[in-house]
C-alpha cells in the first residue's frame, strides 16, 4: 500500500473577491435601474417601465443568485479539489458529482471548452454517478456531455494552483494509483 496525503487544492480567493464584486455591481445597478424605470418612458402610456422592471428583477435574481453562491463558496471551508488514494473529489462548480473513483476512470484531457480551462474525466458508466444527483445538476452534466462528450468537468480557472500545475497532479496520481485496490 502506497501512502499518500491527500492533495488539496483551495479555490483562488482573488478571483473569488473579483467574481463577488462584478457581481454586487451588477445587483446595485439593477436596483438603481428598477427604481429609475419612469424615466424610459418617451409617453405617458408607455408599456416600456414594465419591461424595464421585468428585466432588471431577471438580473436582480440571477446576478444576486450568482453573488449569493459566491458568498457560501468564499465561506466554505472545504478544498475546491482533493486528490487522494480513492480518487478525485471535485467541488469546482455548481455541478461537480464528489468522488469520481480511479477505477471509473477511462482518460483525463485537458481542454479549453468555451473559453475555460478544463479538465475532463472520462468514466466508464457515467450513469453511476449520475442516477443520486438532483435534476437541476443532471441537465447540466448533460449539457456538458454534449459539448464536452463527458458530463464530467473540472473547472481550472479559480483554482490556487495554474492548470498545468493541476493537471500535472492529476495525472500524476491517476497513473499511480489506477490498478492500486
Amino acid at each position: 500500500m502506497i501512502p499518500i496525503e491527500p492533495i488539496s487544492i483551495s479555490p483562488d480567493k482573488k478571483k473569488q473577491n473579483n467574481l463577488i464584486i462584478i457581481g454586487l455591481f451588477f445587483v446595485i445597478t439593477s436596483i438603481l435601474i428598477f427604481i429609475n424605470a419612469d424615466l424610459y418612458a418617451k409617453a405617458a402610456n408607455s408599456l416600456v417601465p414594465t419591461f424595464v422592471r421585468a428585466a432588471t428583477i431577471f438580473s436582480l435574481l440571477f446576478f444576486g443568485g450568482i453573488t449569493g453562491y459566491l458568498f457560501s463558496l468564499r465561506n466554505r471551508k472545504q478544498a475546491a479539489l482533493t486528490i487522494n488514494r480513492k480518487g478525485i473529489v471535485d467541488h469546482t462548480n455548481a455541478s461537480s458529482v464528489g468522488l469520481i473513483m480511479w477505477d471509473d476512470i477511462t482518460a483525463i484531457e485537458s481542454k479549453t471548452v468555451l473559453s475555460s480551462k478544463s479538465l475532463l474525466i472520462y468514466v466508464k458508466r457515467p450513469e453511476k454517478y449520475l442516477e443520486n444527483t438532483r435534476i437541476w445538476k443532471k441537465i447540466i452534466l448533460k449539457l456538458n456531455d454534449r459539448i464536452c462528450k463527458t458530463p464530467f468537468s473540472i473547472s481550472l480557472n479559480h483554482l490556487e494552483f495554474d492548470a498545468g500545475t493541476t493537471t500535472a497532479l492529476v495525472k500524476e496520481n491517476y497513473r499511480k494509483f489506477k490498478y492500486i485496490k
